[in-house]
């Protein structure tokens, strides 16, 4: 599986890939438990709060 790479190299792509799969399921439940209307309010939130803090580091 190491493909010839350093270990350092190889132990941090597949904590990568589980840090992806933990979101994936993640999104996976919460559409299970919230309406899609639910889903978007908590998207567009949450794009709202990045902006306002970008902006106040900027």
């Amino acid at each position: 599986m190491r493909k010839g790479r350093d270990w350092s190299s190889f132990l941090l792509e597949i904590a990568e890939k589980a840090e992806k799969y933990e979101r994936a399921k993640a999104m996976e439940k919460l559409r299970e438990i919230l309406s899609e209307e639910e889903l978007d309010k908590m998207a567009e939130e949450s794009r709202l709060f990045r902006k306002s803090f970008s902006l106040r580091l900027g």
